[in-house]
């Protein structure tokens, strides 16, 4: 029994090394029109990390994905961007900007510049609380909020990590009973999460969208 579990153990580990990636396909051997793009940039403000991801596909957001071939590339903030093992260009930048701008040249030649905007957020108070009977609101410092725009909190405590959705004020958000429900009473790790979402890139005839992630630093939630 010891060897066959040995044995079907190494069997797993073999075909996970052997795993290359998904199937690309080459930027110059589809019409460059059917080719869309989507831009992601997330920055983590406790690591004080931030990455910008480019990827290329046909026709629409889950078809096949592209390799760019030698006549086309993309940079972000005028960093090269490299080709991953998942099929998607990244690359890490220094610090925090707001606004990332993404230049892709495909084969034609034709230049594409599409400017990425994440808004940021952060816990204007070190200390917070809410009652899962009657929610509460959480003073905020952050840009004001833009359509597209979503918002949540994560906390953590040990291995036990849950989200929940906030609604957009003016210089705050706030969490309603029905969104702790689920939360055990006690006091967590917490970051916002504020998201960004837009379609207007531009492209040629299949189009593109852009995506944003801004992570604030942890503060301490007390959930009552």
């Amino acid at each position: 029994m010891k060897k066959l579990f040995f044995l079907a153990l190494l069997a797993a580990l073999l075909l996970a090394g052997c795993h290359k990636g998904p199937k690309l396909i080459d930027s110059d051997t589809v019409p460059q029109e059917n080719i869309f793009q989507l831009y992601t940039v997330t920055y983590d403000a406790q690591k004080q990390e931030m990455s910008a991801t480019a990827t290329f596909r046909i026709d629409h957001r889950s078809g096949q994905l592209l390799k760019l071939t030698a006549d086309a590339d993309v940079t972000a903030d005028g960093h090269a961007m490299k080709l991953n093992k998942e099929g998607s260009y990244t690359c890490e930048l220094d610090q925090y900007k707001q606004k990332i701008p993404f230049i892709y040249t495909n084969n034609s030649q034709a230049k594409f510049k599409n400017v990425v905007i994440t808004n940021s957020i952060e816990f204007s108070s070190e200390a917070v609380t809410l009652s899962k009977e009657k929610g509460g609101t959480i003073s905020v410092k952050a840009e004001p909020f833009e359509e597209g725009e979503s918002v949540s909190c994560i906390l953590s405590r040990g291995d036990d990590v849950v989200e929940f959705d906030l609604e957009q004020g003016n210089g705050s958000v706030a969490a309603s009973p029905e969104s702790l429900e689920s939360v055990a009473a006690g006091t967590y790790d917490a970051q916002l999460v504020r998201k960004g979402y837009s379609d207007k890139v531009n492209a040629l005839d299949r189009g593109g969208l852009w995506e944003t992630k801004y992570i604030s630093k942890t503060k301490k939630i007390t959930i009552q």
